[in-house]
């Protein structure tokens, strides 16, 4: 009887998780409670002393403890899975949930606009082309150092080729390269906050 009751905490718990939603209806990939964090284009550029030297950030890092579920900000499609990086130690990708990876999920809004969020800093067993739904588990927080947390990007792709990948560095662009590096990467948390999902 024991189990059945510490079984039936946990697993509420988690739903409970799942519906930290913004007032517009989009999921927090974490929670509302972001923690202190880099911010969208928190730079370490030109003398700048809040991020790595000389890079740029394009995403949002929320809090969370390693093992915490990672929910998807809206139904969509997994469009890509990183073979590199996510990592503190850069290890290669694996198909495991052994090491850290990226997922970059195609959604839409309301407004039948296309958006590609880019979860990173992951443990996750989904591949391209997988479907998931809004506020579903799609991962859980990986390691890094002793600050894990989830990288949130957001980036508008072309109307016409919703699919198409980014160019550049996907979460932390060069300093040198700023003129072409940020892409069309927006800032997160104000676009799940100001839109809603389709």
């Amino acid at each position: 009887m024991l189990i059945w009751v510490t079984t039936f905490i946990a697993i509420s718990l988690s739903v409970c998780q799942a519906q930290d939603r913004t007032p517009t209806g989009f999921y927090y990939p974490r929670s509302q409670n972001i923690g202190p964090y880099s911010g969208f284009l928190a730079s370490g550029c030109f003398g700048h002393k809040d991020y790595f030297p000389n890079e740029y950030h394009l995403g949002k890092d929320s809090w969370g403890y390693m093992w915490e579920p990672v929910y998807a900000t809206a139904s969509g499609e997994v469009i890509w899975r990183s073979k590199h990086g996510w990592s503190p130690d850069r290890k290669v990708g694996d198909e495991t949930m052994n090491i850290n990876v990226g997922l970059l999920i195609l959604h839409y809004t309301s407004t039948g606009q296309p958006f590609q969020a880019l979860y990173g800093h992951i443990r996750t067993l989904l591949q391209p082309g997988q479907s998931v739904s809004a506020g579903e588990i799609i991962g859980y927080v990986g390691d890094w150092f002793n600050q894990q947390h989830v990288h949130f990007g957001v980036r508008i792709p072309p109307s016409a080729q919703p699919r198409a990948l980014p160019t550049g560095d996907w979460g932390r662009p060069n300093g040198d390269t700023w003129s072409w590096g940020i892409g069309s990467w927006i800032e997160p948390m104000g676009f799940i906050q100001s839109n809603s999902p389709q």
